[in-house]
């Protein structure tokens, strides 16, 4: 048995798994011809649509787009098609597991053909793998195919047996489809990956076992869910917004793991995978904002939205191609920087400087590192790849790029991803076949996949590592090349930008130097601002040219020149002694003894010997040990400055956490109330309207029962459709609000006539239970049959049901549904009252926050770390004069230096200003947004307690507006009375005061709406409504004015000028005219009779019905009634837009406020906080620049570095 044989039998299996890993590892790898993938794969992908553009989001979609979407999946409702469709499912399904069980049972005894396994494959990866969308949208549509039953024969009912059976065997065909599915995604092993044609070609990742249940889910969300929903009861659309946001989550999640795992070998599929999730995500997000806004409803919306699906697809692929690039830019940017540094620590090793100091003493590293105390080494890990899946990213060049130098290319990121990955053994097996079709020799795929074996490893791992074991063995006697290395080319900016970093090398040492030449005159208080932005200055140079010298090091590591400058900046500018010394220990020995140029070493031999930093060299322990407490008092003094900064930032965090928690409630407690004001707007139009129809019914109820009294057909004809009407409003509009909202409110006291020859109970009941009486009683007039001959007035007068309406017409009804007029726009009122209160409690609390982190955290701040900086830069009074100037000469010496060598002119240098108006800029910023962030809750505030007010003044200007229609229909009704003279109920001339402190009430309501003084605005202040009080016209609410409504009749008084006067000059006509029927009352113009018999009340009632002023009174109200209520409708629509607009905005700001907030903290506080946080540790490596043998002999300055303590 060969060796191979012997590794392979390392890997153990179950019995069951030695059953099914050769039915797998004998499948073939693919369609027969490439072509068919990308075919297969934009039918998958062009069934997405029809999850999105669909008759629930867009209710009026043209059927024929609809059907265009549902290309693929047609309608069930055709018999031929679903029995076809179901015998062809079911039966595959059976035919797979019919396959793979005989495997099982022959325990892979019996081979299945070549040819028989290649149709099942075949068959498999087209309806199950490329199309496997179609097959969920079947069986997710029929498992309620019950509500088709009478469409398709043979389908059962619902709720009957043999519909559960059936849906049982839907569910079957799903649960077996994702077992099977599950089996093959993850031991199918695909080498068509490694073919130039195969573009899909791809590993098991592709088919993502989590892309398949997402595609189930959004089977079921189209098929199943709203079909179910509509079984069980619930019509609410509302699940609507839950359905999308679903579809936009499982979208987000695919272009998640696409654009993260890149899945497929071909950058265009994983650009056109990524673009089209990418942009179904986004469509569906656009989707859900326009049913949110509800301007889904248009037909044109289904034919238009579509067009932005290409817009979005390039942007996605271009995304896709951008993040594709930028990985591995990151990897390659990594991995040199990483082989930079193990070629650095090669230069010398730990051993030799352990145990053979005198070889290290030959390289003159004492002469060298004369400034550096000691020598360090730090480890540094790079991790290269993020996951196992971008080393597999990285290598994927090689497939289309097979030349010697890629095969080393890839051989060595594949090694670092076995090194940073030997845990995982994904990575084993993905890439090793690739790189052993080169050399045998030098790449060991089969002892590295023998490595892998020795992990802990589930099944889908052994059996691929198995597998991928077996192709190698293959593929061994193809490995006959040989292999060169390839050499780094140096780059052709490398002069320009190496000029680059020593000219803000010297700017940073001449900042310095200016610096110890100011503290050298001698330290005032009055000088520590220009102190401090001297070491503001000194800290951008040390950022910048650290970045550029980082850069350069990184892009061309074999420039030593580069690298010795690196090591002087550390030392010179940013007192990094430690990062000196191991950048200077990467050195090679060649660099160091031969004199390879000129600036080079004139610089490092200035450098190093101008300012030491220890004087004892006598061994490396020595340096070692003195580097080491300098970096730790460094670190001492750095960490006690900052520590009460980062302190400082915490609190600021939780005040900026606080404001964004402020700002979100805010948003929410006003989203809430303004939604429930919007939603509620309907409930108001109809509770207003509930006392004039409760006013209107009474009139029509009082003449229907005289017309049934009297036998009068004609007016029994005219009432009863009154009354009619005003019962179909209060029980289909008003009997559900009333019931639903009013049940616990108590209406005032109302009649309940129990005969003629008892008492009237006068009780106190709930606003519903009034109403509900009121109903039954409205009901039992309209279905009253007409009286006999016999019968007499009394029968009218005292029956109950009639003298129910009758008895309450004079107050009682109107103060017993009074409250509807008022509870929903009170109820509001007090929800904007309320909320009021907490916007004032929430800008405030907003102000404080802002103000706490003004004076809690910056004032503490700059008060601190100037108190530092005045104690540091006073220290510098223990330094003489002489020690400063040769610290002062030294500097001067590297500057020269830096110019000779590298020809940069230093008089160029000297007259140039580098220093910036950062830290000015910085502060402007940070006093502007404390600015910003109040004048944003003004912004915030002010809007929405304007639109309070807004609303406010429309519901109190509606609730005066509606309250003239019940004056008006009660006008109306007691002009009736005044000619019929019941005495059982008014007693004499009664009715006409009632009228005569009616039209006092209208005229003083009238005024009132003039003039503003009931509290509320006048009308005068929505010009929309001019149409309606200003100009001629009629108005009705429910439909435009019918013909009958112009039929003007001269003869009495309905003249089309009269009619069709403005709202105002109508109703002061109406009153007019009803003001001249009491003076006609008066002057015995009408006949008035006591109502005690049957031919008084006829004498009466045919008067009323042919008198003129009662025909012209009609039409007037008619008229009145339509005005009034139009301009209410108008009112409400006016805080229905004030109400979205304001909801739409406050979305909108409250968005961008929490971005705003976000990003000046982030960006400017923050920012802030890092450049004091900079300042501090600058300052630091300020105080350590003294030369150490000045600070040795100077006992006050070195305690003050041991022990940060100020001496005065």
């Amino acid at each position: 048995m060969n060796n191979s044989m012997q590794r392979a039998n390392i890997i153990k299996y179950t019995e069951l798994e030695k059953k099914i890993l050769p039915f797998f590892n004998a499948l073939p790898h693919d369609v027969p011809t490439s072509w068919m993938i990308p075919f297969l794969n934009f039918i998958e992908d062009f069934q997405y649509l029809q999850y999105i553009l669909n008759n629930i989001t867009y209710p009026n979609i043209k059927p024929w787009i609809l059907k265009l979407y549902t290309l693929f999946n047609p309608d069930l409702s055709n018999p031929i098609f679903y029995i076809i469709s179901s015998l062809f499912h079911i039966l595959f399904i059976a035919y797979i597991y019919i396959i793979l069980f005989y495997q099982i049972y022959t325990n892979g005894r019996r081979v299945i053909s070549k040819r028989s396994l290649k149709i099942f494959n075949i068959c498999y990866l087209i309806m199950h793998k490329y199309l496997l969308s179609i097959v969920f949208n079947f069986f997710t549509s029929c498992i309620y195919l019950c509500k088709k039953s009478y469409l398709i024969s043979g389908i059962p009912e619902c709720s009957t047996n043999e519909n559960t059976l059936f849906i049982s065997v839907e569910i079957a065909c799903i649960i077996l489809i994702l077992i099977f599915n599950y089996l093959y995604v993850n031991f199918s092993f695909n080498t068509d990956c490694l073919s130039h044609g195969k573009s899909y070609g791809t590993i098991h990742i592709t088919n993502s076992y989590n892309t398949v249940i997402a595609k189930l889910v959004l089977a079921l969300l189209q098929n199943f869910v709203p079909v179910y929903l509509e079984y069980v009861g619930l019509h609410d659309k509302s699940y609507l917004y839950s359905l999308i946001i679903i579809n936009i989550v499982i979208f987000i999640y695919l272009a998640y793991n696409q654009v993260i795992y890149q899945p497929f070998y071909s950058k265009p599929v994983n650009n056109y995978k990524f673009a089209v999730y990418f942009s179904l995500a986004l469509f569906s997000f656009y989707t859900f904002l326009i049913c949110f806004l509800k301007i889904n409803t248009s037909s044109a919306m289904g034919l238009i939205s579509p067009i932005i699906i290409p817009l979005l697809f390039i942007i996605g692929y271009k995304y896709n191609d951008f993040y594709y690039n930028k990985i591995l830019k990151r990897i390659y940017k990594k991995f040199n920087e990483k082989k930079m540094i193990t070629n650095l620590k090669k230069a010398t090793s730990s051993d030799e400087l352990k145990y053979n100091p005198e070889n290290f003493k030959k390289k003159d590293i004492f002469n060298s590192l004369e400034r550096i105390s000691k020598q360090v080494y730090i480890k540094k890990e790079i991790k290269v790849f993020k996951n196992y899946y971008e080393c597999d990213i990285a290598c994927r060049f090689l497939r289309m790029n097979r030349d010697i130098e890629s095969f080393l290319l890839m051989k060595k990121l594949y090694e670092e991803g076995m090194t940073q990955f030997k845990h995982n053994a994904n990575k084993f097996y993905k890439n090793n076949n690739l790189l052993h079709k080169y050399d045998e020799e030098l790449f060991k795929a089969d002892d590295i996949l023998l490595n892998a074996k020795d992990l802990r490893l589930n099944l889908r791992m052994r059996f691929l590592l198995n597998k991928a074991e077996n192709l190698i063995e293959i593929e061994k006697r193809e490995n006959s090349n040989n292999i060169t290395n390839n050499n780094i080319e140096s780059s052709i900016k490398l002069e320009e930008l190496k000029h680059n970093a020593v000219v803000i090398h010297i700017y940073g040492l001449k900042e310095i130097k200016e610096l110890f030449n100011n503290l050298k005159r001698g330290i005032n208080s009055k000088d520590v601002n220009s102190y401090i932005n001297s070491i503001n200055n000194i800290s951008e140079f040390q950022e910048s040219a650290f970045s550029q010298y980082k850069s350069i090091i990184r892009h061309f590591p074999d420039a030593k020149d580069i690298l010795n400058l690196y090591v002087l900046f550390l030392s010179d500018v940013m007192n990094r002694d430690d990062l000196a010394v191991k950048y200077y220990s990467s050195l090679g020995n060649s660099n160091r003894d031969k004199k390879s140029e000129k600036s080079g070493k004139t610089v490092i031999e200035n450098s190093l010997i101008s300012i030491p930093h220890s004087d004892d060299h006598s061994s490396n322990s020595g340096l070692e040990k003195d580097l080491k407490r300098k970096i730790n008092l460094k670190n001492i003094m750095i960490k006690k400055y900052i520590t009460p900064i980062k302190s400082l930032k915490l609190k600021m965090n939780y005040c900026f956490i606080s404001l964004i928690v402020s700002l979100l409630i805010y948003f929410l407690c006003t989203y809430i109330i303004f939604n429930f004001a919007k939603n509620q707007t309907g409930n108001i139009d109809i509770e207003m309207n509930v006392p004039v129809s409760v006013i209107e019914g009474v009139k029509g109820v009082r003449l229907l029962s005289f017309s049934l009294l009297l036998n009068n057909t004609n007016g029994y004809n005219k009432f009863f459709s009154e009354v009619y009407g005003v019962n179909f409003f209060l029980s289909t509009f008003a009997e559900p609000v009333i019931l639903s909202t009013m049940n616990n409110i108590e209406s005032t006291k109302v009649f309940e006539p129990v005969g003629e020859y008892a008492y009237d109970s006068l009780n106190i009941k709930s606003i519903s239970e009034t109403f509900s009486k009121y109903m039954t009683n409205l009901k039992y007039c309209l279905n009253r049959e007409f009286y006999n001959k016999n019968s007499t007035i009394f029968d009218i007068l005292f029956e109950p049901h009639f003298k129910y309406f009758i008895v309450n017409s004079k107050s009682n009804f109107e103060e017993a549904f009074k409250e509807c007029m008022n509870y929903l726009p009170h109820k509001i009122i007090n929800y904007f009252d309320t909320l009021n209160i907490v916007i004032i409690v929430i800008s405030v609390l907003m102000v404080l926050l802002v103000l706490m982190i003004a004076y809690i955290t910056f004032v503490p701040l700059r008060i601190s770390t100037n108190e530092i900086a005045v104690h540091i830069f006073r220290t510098f009074r223990l330094i003489s004069k002489e020690n400063f100037e040769v610290i002062i000469s030294d500097y001067d010496e590297k500057i020269d230096s830096l110019c000779e060598n590298f020809e940069i002119d230093k008089e160029i240098i000297d007259k140039s200003s580098k220093t910036s108006n950062k830290k000015r800029f910085i502060k402007f910023l940070t006093y502007s947004s404390f600015a910003v962030v109040i004048l944003f809750n003004s912004y915030t505030i002010i809007p929405t307690i304007n639109a309070i007010d807004d609303v406010e003044n429309l519901l109190k200007l509606l609730e005066k507006s509606v309250s003239r229609l019940t004056i008006i229909h009660k006008i109306m009704f007691f002009t009736y009375e005044t000619i019929f003279q019941d005495r059982s109920i008014f007693v004499p001339n009664e009715p006409e005061r009632i009228l005569y402190d009616l039209i006092s009430t209208i005229e003083n309501v009238q005024e009132e709406l003039k003039s503003g003084s009931y509290g509320g605005p006048t009308f005068d202040n929505y010009p929309s409504l001019n149409y309606i009080l200003k100009e001629n016209g009629c108005h009705r609410l429910m439909d435009v004015c019918k013909d009958e409504d112009f039929q003007y009749d001269n003869s009495y008084g309905v003249s089309e000028e009269l009619s069709t006067l403005p709202q105002n000059e109508l109703i002061k006509e109406y009153l007019y005219y009803v003001k001249n029927f009491l003076t006609n009352i008066k002057d015995f113009q009408y006949v008035q009779l006591e109502l005690i018999s049957k031919e008084n009340l006829e004498i009466m009632y045919n008067q009323v019905l042919n008198d003129n002023f009662f025909k012209l009174q009609e039409n007037l109200i008619k008229n009145i009634k339509g005005g009034i209520q139009v301009a209410n409708y108008e009112l409400i629509q006016n805080s229905i837009v004030i109400l979205d607009d304001k909801l739409t905005s406050l979305t909108t700001i409250t968005i961008a406020g929490v971005i705003l907030l976000i990003f000046i903290n982030i960006f400017i506080f923050e920012r802030a906080y890092r450049g004091k946080i900079k300042e501090m540790e600058t300052l630091v490596s300020f105080a350590f620049l003294i030369p150490q043998q000045i600070i040795n002999n100077n006992e006050k300055y070195k305690r003050f570095l041991e022990t940060c303590q100020f001496d005065e």
